[in-house]
């Protein structure tokens, strides 16, 4: 008994073989030119977002409102990070879900902690800039690490 093998090429390598096929390499850098008007795009959404996140840490709420106010923390880092990720921000991205565990933990603990805050709001602005190299901008996100871990995590 013998057994004969038949390789079946998929479509995939039919079509990139064709005339007019395309290789993944320039189809990801078509991508890229195509979205390149929506980065501008999002780069504004995110610098307003910084914006508005600066005003709301610069006026923290006491008492009642200030559950409230923690969650427009939590939403503005999350529009930060959602808005910023396609576009190969990692950093900015884990800055900003770093924020957004920071600004949970003092919600669920009902404390007010501003200074972590502060230094979150003005890490997510340093790392928006990129002008650092990738050592600092991975210094920052350490630094923004264990600001995070001072804070206690509350009971689940």
């Amino acid at each position: 008994m013998s057994v004969n093998w038949i390789m079946r090429r998929s479509r995939l390598s039919k079509l990139v073989n064709q005339p007019g096929g395309v290789t993944v390499g320039k189809a990801l850098a078509e991508a890229a030119r195509h979205t390149e008007e929506f980065r501008v795009e999002a780069m504004a959404v995110v610098a307003a977002a910084l914006d508005e996140l600066d005003g709301v840490v610069a006026a923290p709420q006491a008492g009642e409102g200030r559950q409230a106010w923690l969650e427009r923390i939590y939403f503005l880092a999350t529009r930060i990070s959602d808005t910023a990720g396609p576009f190969g921000y990692e950093d900015l991205c884990a800055a900003a879900l770093s924020l957004c565990e920071l600004a949970d933990r003092q919600q669920r603990a009902s404390a007010l902690d501003l200074p972590p805050l502060k230094v979150h709001a003005a890490a997510l602005r340093l790392l928006m800039s990129g002008d650092q190299p990738p050592a600092a901008r991975k210094a920052v996100l350490a630094g923004l690490s264990q600001v995070v871990d001072r804070m206690p995590k509350p009971a689940a």
